[in-house]
C-alpha cells in the first residue's frame, strides 16, 4: 500500500463489486534486489520503515550496507 498517502487513499470502493487499489512502484538498487531475493520483501519493507529513505529520489544510495 502507498505509504506517502493517507489510509483512505489506499482503496477506492466503486459502485458494485469493483475496487481500485492504488499500487506504488518503488525503485530499488541492484543490492536491494539481491537482498529481497535472499530475505524477502517483508524484511526489506521493515528496513524502509526504519531507515525512511527518500524513495522518490532515483539517485538515492542503497539502504543495503
Amino acid at each position: 500500500m502507498p505509504v506517502y498517502f493517507p489510509d483512505s487513499f489506499h482503496t477506492f470502493e466503486c459502485v458494485g463489486d469493483v475496487s481500485i487499489i492504488q499500487a506504488w512502484l518503488v525503485p530499488i538498487t541492484f543490492d536491494e534486489a539481491k537482498f529481497i531475493k535472499q530475505y524477502g520483501w517483508e524484511d526489506f519493507e521493515d528496513m524502509l520503515v526504519n531507515i525512511d529513505p527518500d524513495l522518490v529520489n532515483f539517485k538515492r544510495a542503497s539502504i543495503i550496507t
